[in-house]
């Protein structure tokens, strides 16, 4: 099972473009110096605006297994540490999430430029996570007649045990416009509400850098 490692930063006022050139530089020195891959992403739209605009979140992939996740942590390297805090200094807040990231979809868009980001956490209904997962993947094969790249991960952190993220990629609103409108027609989507415990909640952000991809 591969990881990711997500950051999430909360900008001082009038930190915004500090704190965004400043995790793009973090994340490129992480995967020139680990390898692996990531990117950044700035929230546009967030279901409680006055909490969660502005936020820049970084995601650090590369990690195949757990114990590259240990690893990284037990080299206890200062250099990544204060690099790292000097970030977080120019915020309000930063916080950080290991996920767990489920097998990919077969084939991702020959030439794929993601420009758009939306993550839907879902909640299963209990005992329903593992058929959630399966629904997905077989939906997320047939395609919704737009190219994007859809990842599921399980965070290891959760105020739900049964709590799935979908993050979606698309090359322009517009791509993910018409993406949302064909999940809407599907037929297959009222089954998969049925599978959940209550309404996901979205959040649509905008990719500011990408590395090793």
């Amino acid at each position: 099972m591969s990881y990711v490692i997500n950051i999430y930063r909360k900008p001082k006022p009038g930190n915004f473009k500090a704190v965004r050139d400043a995790t793009i530089a973090s994340l490129d020195a992480s995967v020139a110096a680990r390898g692996g891959r990531g990117f950044v992403t700035g929230t546009m739209s967030h279901p409680m605006p006055t909490q969660g605009s502005n936020m820049i979140v970084s995601a650090t992939g590369g990690f195949e297994t757990a114990d590259e996740i240990d690893e990284m942590m037990d080299s206890g390297n200062d250099e990544v540490l204060d690099r790292i805090e000097a970030v977080n200094a120019l915020c309000d807040s930063a916080s950080t999430s290991i996920s767990q990231i489920l097998p990919p979809q077969s084939k991702i868009p020959e030439n794929f430029n993601p420009k758009w980001v939306m993550r839907d956490m879902q909640i299963a209904k209990p005992g329903q996570l593992p058929g959630l997962i399966e629904y997905l993947m077989e939906w997320r094969e047939q395609g919704i007649e737009v190219r994007n790249n859809l990842v599921l991960t399980i965070p290891l952190g959760k105020m739900n045990l049964n709590a799935l993220r979908l993050t979606f990629m698309f090359e322009s609103l517009a791509d993910m416009e018409t993406g949302w409108s064909n999940i809407v027609a599907d037929p297959k989507l009222p089954p998969l509400l049925d599978k959940l415990e209550t309404s996901p909640v979205r959040v649509v952000s905008r990719v500011l850098h990408r590395a090793g991809f």
